[in-house]
């Protein structure tokens, strides 16, 4: 996805196809990550983007890991968060 305006870019996968032709909605994060307002034109285009092989995650605060399973979390907000490729 590319916003001619800012040229800023980014990546995302679809979750759902029920808009019509031409249409977008996106999450309220990334329309800021964009700096879109509503109603602005974003170019998209389909690709394959290669498989991540490590990722390294880092909470913000220690306070994250005195849950009872940080790990447990990270995984559930992951799998939630990402499209998955099996």
């Amino acid at each position: 996805m590319w916003n001619d305006a800012t040229e800023r870019m980014s990546h995302c996968g679809v979750l759902e196809f029920i808009v019509e032709e031409g249409m977008i909605y996106m999450p309220y994060w990334m329309i800021e990550n964009m700096l879109l307002q509503e109603g602005d034109i974003v170019r998209v285009k389909n690709m394959t983007l290669p498989k991540g092989t490590y990722v390294k995650l880092q909470p913000h605060t220690k306070d994250f890991l005195d849950i009872s399973n940080p790990k447990a979390i990270w995984r559930a907000i992951l799998l939630k968060s990402f499209t998955q490729k099996v």
